[in-house]
């Protein structure tokens, strides 16, 4: 868009510049510029001081050669070893970097028939590792519950209680393991959370 605006006032300038040259004298356009010998003529040329100009000479530059370059002896190169010392091994630790993944509560799921194409959560099975967090948003006009377990058995590891459209819910998991999900206002509701 900017780039399209700067040709446009570019060009209009242009015009408006030569409506005015035109404006001024009308002739301007049927006289010729004056010829370039003519515009030659008129600008003075700078005298030439010989003793600024440097003298151009056909000197080479010396060849490299081995003499040139200094002898390199074993004691010039530091001694390498591959010997990790127990201060610097016991200061490394590895850094775990845990996410944030969501998982979606689509509309319409509070109505029977999302259960047979597994989209009542949105994905209904989602892989993570342990330290992540999983955010639950809920997008559909109903309340909806996000509860650990099955609908036949709740387990009470973690549970949204009432989750009001557009609120979200979220829970980290710590340990690795397989959890079923459910919401217990809408029982077909089912998801799974794999934490590796």
């Amino acid at each position: 868009m900017n780039f399209t605006l700067g040709i446009i006032i570019a060009v209009g300038s242009l015009v408006a510049f030569s409506l005015v040259m035109i404006s001024m004298d009308p002739g301007y356009l049927a006289t010729p510029p004056a010829s370039s010998s003519k515009i030659a003529e008129s600008i003075p040329v700078p005298e030439v001081i010989p003793e600024v100009v440097p003298e151009v000479t056909s000197e080479v530059v010396p060849e490299v050669t081995s003499e040139m370059i200094p002898e390199v002896t074993p004691e010039m190169i530091p001694e390498v070893t591959s010997e990790v010392t127990p201060e610097v091994a016991s200061e490394v630790t590895p850094e775990i970097i845990a996410s944030v993944v969501k998982v979606s509560i689509p509309q319409n799921s509070s109505s029977p028939g999302c259960e047979t194409t597994n989209e009542c959560y949105l994905p209904y099975q989602i892989q993570i590792n342990a330290g992540d967090t999983l955010v639950w948003i809920n997008n559909d006009v109903a309340a909806h519950t996000v509860t650990s377990g099955n609908p036949s058995e709740a387990n009470d590891i973690f549970n949204s209680e009432m989750l009001m459209p557009n609120k979200t819910f979220e829970y980290t998991f710590t340990n690795s393991g397989e959890y079923d999900y459910y919401c217990m206002v809408h029982p077909w509701m089912i998801g799974k959370v794999s934490v590796n």
